[in-house]
């Protein structure tokens, strides 16, 4: 039975709010209050997070007979496996307020009670702080087109899970540029690149060499990591965007003036399929992009002729499945942490020691101490390739509350951990680190660290 998606006159609103340590949380569902089986709605959520940064996850639970797609996700990774729904941000979009949104499917040989609930969890001040989602109901109601007597509870369904039918035809993956054009301010060259992502879903990248004398401005980078060093404009996904295709943006300004001839440029899309790392060559166009609609984009990708996939020439991006770094990180390595607490550390900025992921728990040692936590994810793949791009040395991944948790060194004055976090961050990629606290190998709350230790908290 062909699928469409219901609205519902009056939907269920429910917010739910939480006040720690002076930051205000508050989340915001919409869904209807029923539907008919075999039918797909969609599902918004709406997370005011005020200053909130770092990692943060949403987590939900189906039954059998439900499916779930993702719509939007705000730049996190968006994971449906086994009914277990993971919506996990290593690093917080800056702006206050969040969408979120994703289809939900159920079987047609159902009907009762959907409930549903689920946790949102994120972090303040170094601490774990959990949103419990107050319980809603949406009801469904039995398909008028099923037997009676084939109809189950939605509880009690042990089919296959709806909506897994085989894929429609997506188009292939694809990256052209549109030719560069004078911005209205005249100030600069306004530069396009169309991609069409065919299979990819995670780690990818685009770089674009530059002629010198250009400052580069972002305009538009779909949740990606965007830097300009070198010359080079780069752009890092760690999840690519959802979208069957999408444009990028971003405005070259010479430093001498107005540029009356459009800049040459060179770029290349790198990605991973497979555990292969492959690469295109972005192909420059003169069809403008910016004024077509997205049927005229999609019909403009099929007609263009189809896209040699070569390995790369350069240097492999940072996603390689090595234990060895892949590329020259965008910025400086950070080393291993020192741990002598006697004298004001130097923190080192680059090492020797090749990035070592250790898959076991903590060696248990005594006393109080603090380490850095770098990432937490359910992708151990995806953080294994990214973190390789770096020399820490020793990295102790574990497994603790549903995540991998990945940390290093060992500090005994929390004021050390600290300078090394803040170095940390301003030379890597990664945002989203923070320090965590240990008492006899058991993680423990900073504050209640601290107040052993009788150290000061410090910024």
């Amino acid at each position: 039975m062909a699928k469409k998606l219901i609205f519902i006159l009056f939907s269920i609103s429910i917010i739910f709010e939480l006040n720690l340590q002076g930051q205000l949380v508050k989340l915001e569902i919409n869904a209807p209050n029923e539907i008919t089986a075999g039918e797909t709605v969609e599902i918004n959520i709406q997370i005011s997070k005020g200053n909130l940064s770092g990692f943060a996850r949403l987590q939900q639970t189906f039954p059998n007979a439900v499916n779930i797609k993702p719509k939007e996700s705000a730049g996190a990774d968006f994971s449906f496996t086994d009914g277990k729904l993971n919506i996990i941000w290593l690093n917080l979009p800056d702006r206050p307020e969040i969408n979120i949104s994703y289809t939900l499917t159920t079987d047609e040989k159902v009907k009762g009670d959907l409930v549903l609930s689920g946790r949102f969890s994120y972090i303040v001040q170094n601490d774990r702080a959990e949103l419990e989602m107050k319980q809603q109901t949406l009801r469904i109601n039995p398909s008028p087109l099923i037997n009676e007597n084939q109809i189950v509870d939605i509880y009690k369904f042990s089919g296959k899970r709806p909506g897994s039918e085989a894929a429609k035809d997506i188009l292939p993956i694809g990256v052209f540029r549109e030719k560069p054009y004078l911005a209205e301010s005249s100030d600069g060259w306004i530069v396009n690149i169309l991609i069409s992502r065919g299979e990819i879903e995670k780690l990818a990248r685009i770089e674009e060499t530059v002629p010198p004398g250009f400052s580069v401005e972002n305009i538009e980078g779909h949740n990606a990591i965007f830097s300009f060093k070198g010359g080079v404009v780069k752009y890092l996904w760690m999840t690519f965007p959802h979208q069957q295709f999408f444009i990028i943006s971003y405005k070259l300004i010479p430093g001498g003036g107005t540029s009356f001839q459009p800049p040459d440029l060179k770029g290349v899309l790198s990605y991973m399929i497979n555990d292969a790392v492959k690469s295109i060559t972005i192909a420059q166009k003169d069809d403008q992009f910016h004024s077509m609609n997205r049927s005229a984009l999609s019909n403009l990708i099929a007609s263009y002729s189809s896209v040699k996939v070569v390995q790369p020439t350069q240097k492999p991006v940072a996603v390689t499945t090595t234990t060895k770094p892949a590329t020259k990180p965008a910025a400086k390595p950070v080393a291993k942490p020192v741990t002598k607490p006697k004298t004001k550390p130097k923190v080192p900025v680059t090492s020797t020691e090749t990035t070592r992921i250790i898959s076991k728990p903590l060696p248990s040692e005594s006393g109080v101490y603090y380490r850095i936590q770098l990432l937490a994810t359910n992708k151990t793949a995806d953080a294994d390739n990214f973190l390789s791009a770096y020399n820490f040395g020793e990295i102790y991944k574990e497994s603790h509350a549903g995540l991998y948790k990945y940390s290093t060194g060992k500090f005994l004055v929390y004021k050390d951990a600290k300078a090394y976090l803040r170095e940390l961050v301003s030379k890597t990629q990664i945002k989203e680190a923070f320090v965590t606290a240990y008492q006899d190998g058991k993680r423990i709350p900073v504050k209640e660290a601290l107040r052993l230790t009788n150290q000061k908290w410090v910024k």
